[in-house]
């Protein structure tokens, strides 16, 4: 008579049986389609995400940001400060930065923005120099730094013009930033 072997009620196989049909609590291997699914629809949904929240920041594109929402401003002043020369905070003094910027603000502010730089740009130009004085080479070294530089000068500004309020400047525009 031919033995018989039971049968795991669970998934049919037989108890102790190696290959395939065992569960996983018994040593079998998963499937790979399911970890792939998994992980490409985790990264088809991030990406997605991503896309969203860039649309509804008004960034499009790679460009995206503040840069692009600058020029579609309809209503809005410039004023040029003259350009200012500083040696970096480098042993030696040996590298030193030219910087031009433009002041951005919105046009219904634009008699205020004039008599207040009128009053103040020689305390302007001061700050400014003192502050890019003691930047290092690496403190001055790409996108994410100057945008860092800009955020700085334009909270000073608006502090220096208008102690009393809200500044009035929007932007700072770097209008020309060598490193020398």
């Amino acid at each position: 008579m031919a033995e018989k072997t039971p049968t795991n009620p669970a998934d049919g196989s037989a108890p102790g049986a190696g290959g395939a049909g065992l569960s996983s609590k018994t040593g079998r291997k998963m499937p790979l389609m399911p970890i792939i699914l998994a992980v490409v629809v985790v990264g088809v949904g991030g990406g997605a995400g991503m896309v969203v929240g860039r649309m509804a920041q008004g960034g499009g594109g790679a460009k995206g940001g503040a840069s692009e929402r600058v020029g579609s401003q309809e209503k809005a002043s410039y004023f040029d400060l003259e350009p200012i020369i500083v040696n970096l905070d480098e042993p030696r003094l040996a590298r030193y930065v030219r910087v031009s910027v433009t002041l951005v603000a919105s046009s219904e502010n634009a008699k205020a923005v004039t008599e207040a730089l009128e009053k103040k740009k020689p305390e302007l130009k001061n700050w400014l120099t003192v502050y890019l004085a003691g930047r290092t080479l690496e403190q001055v070294r790409g996108a994410n730094n100057l945008n860092q530089i800009r955020r700085e000068v334009q909270d000073a500004f608006n502090r220096h013009l208008w102690p009393d309020h809200a500044g009035l400047i929007d932007h700072i525009l770097l209008k020309e930033f060598a490193v020398q």
